[in-house]
């Protein structure tokens, strides 16, 4: 499998370096090079949305040859990324976990030595990696109205999410960014 991934790039981009691992990583998102049979290889798009996997694979014979299969994958991917929503990153931070035993995404109790009747916490974790919490003694407030606390400031905390798509690849990225300035143009050359 190196050797596919070594000559194909040798094809792609006579220059080495970092400018060709450049060129990878742009073109690679969601995108694998398999061996389907001994003289069968493929490039196979695979990627989810919303939870809904989608993947096709692109053999090289059926495509005449490996960069042609290649482009045929990116066009099928960019096709279908830009016709797709990503979860946005209030819809991601609401979805609730299998582990949630609370029944609200981000609040949960805890107790500790120093605590021992417990606290209910409501959590994020922004984009940017920090971390914000907010915790409600059950000793202090009572059981129900701490979960109730903890709750609401969970909104509050979900509030200050920004409300844009959860992505973190540059080429998915991109696609969407595209996709909204395409919709922006339309709507612009509907009203002229």
């Amino acid at each position: 499998m190196s050797f596919a991934y070594s000559s194909f790039w040798r094809l792609v981009s006579a220059s080495k370096g970092e400018r060709a691992n450049r060129i990878k990583i742009a073109f690679m998102y969601a995108i694998t090079r398999m061996r389907r049979a001994l003289n069968a290889w493929c490039w196979r798009v695979s990627f989810r949305r919303r939870g809904k996997p989608y993947a096709k694979q692109f053999f090289d014979l059926k495509h005449g040859g490996s960069k042609k299969a290649l482009r045929a994958a990116i066009k099928w991917r960019d096709a279908q990324l830009g016709t797709l929503d990503a979860l946005t990153l209030l819809e991601f931070h609401r979805q609730r976990r299998s582990n949630n035993v609370s029944g609200v995404p981000g609040v949960h109790f805890h107790k500790t030595r120093r605590q021992p009747s417990g606290f209910w916490q409501a959590s994020i974790r922004f984009h940017d990696g920090k971390r914000m919490a907010k915790t409600f003694s059950v000793l202090k407030f009572g059981r129900r109205r701490a979960f109730n606390l903890a709750v609401n400031a969970r909104s509050e905390l979900l509030a200050q999410l920004e409300d844009r798509p959860y992505l973190s690849h540059a080429v998915a990225k991109r696609l969407i960014r595209e996709k909204c300035l395409g919709a922006k143009g339309n709507v612009e050359r509907m009203e002229t």
